[in-house]
């Protein structure tokens, strides 16, 4: 990696050509994060860290909902956030962070031509939150 070079597994060489960086992103290995572990030491130097706080501002949450749902989605992207956030609250010891969220709006936009709204509503947030949920 120092050099620019990878060498695979099948013995061909690849040279990184000038200005080629690396960007990698990792969840902290903590028990929020299941399957994670810390880096060693050496790896880790390899890298720039930089901290990106969980988004959990309602103006942002809604900006990220409606981006995915796409144009004329500002009333369901708030309603949908709202519903998150009452999970979060109600839940406290589950970690519904912005994935499940992001999974609900791409689900509703896979189901629109299959079911009416409120059922691909109902169904994305089955599917993507009851799981966590304690039975």
């Amino acid at each position: 990696m120092d050099e620019g070079v990878l060498w695979l597994p099948d013995g061909r060489k690849i040279t990184a050509e000038p200005g080629f960086v690396v960007i990698g992103a990792m969840n902290p290995p903590t028990s929020q994060y299941e399957g994670r572990f810390v880096l060693s030491p050496a790896l880790r130097s390899r890298f720039r860290e930089i901290w990106v706080d969980e988004i959990t501002t309602t103006r942002d949450l809604v900006k990220i909902a409606q981006w995915s749902l796409g144009a004329d989605s500002e009333q369901l992207a708030e309603e949908l956030v709202a519903m998150h956030q009452a999970l979060r609250a109600e839940f406290k010891k589950i970690h519904f962070g912005l994935r499940p969220l992001t999974r609900v709006t791409d689900m509703i936009k896979k189901l629109k031509d299959e079911m009416t709204l409120p059922r691909s509503v109902a169904r994305a947030f089955d599917l993507n939150y009851k799981a966590q949920l304690p039975l």
